[in-house]
């Protein structure tokens, strides 16, 4: 996911299939930082580019 798609309040219901087990679960983006995080697309970019 990148800034094409921030998801809202709430959350986002998805379904997530890894072999043959499929499960729904609900993605949820709480806080300012948890979508600045998303936006560069995962806290690892993220404390990259700003450290400290």
């Amino acid at each position: 996911m990148t800034d094409r798609h921030i998801i809202g309040p709430g959350g986002e219901t998805v379904s997530v299939t890894a072999g043959v087990i499929t499960f729904t679960a609900v993605v949820r983006l709480d806080t300012a930082r948890e979508v600045d995080h998303q936006r560069h697309g995962g806290i690892l970019p993220y404390v990259l580019r700003h450290p400290g």
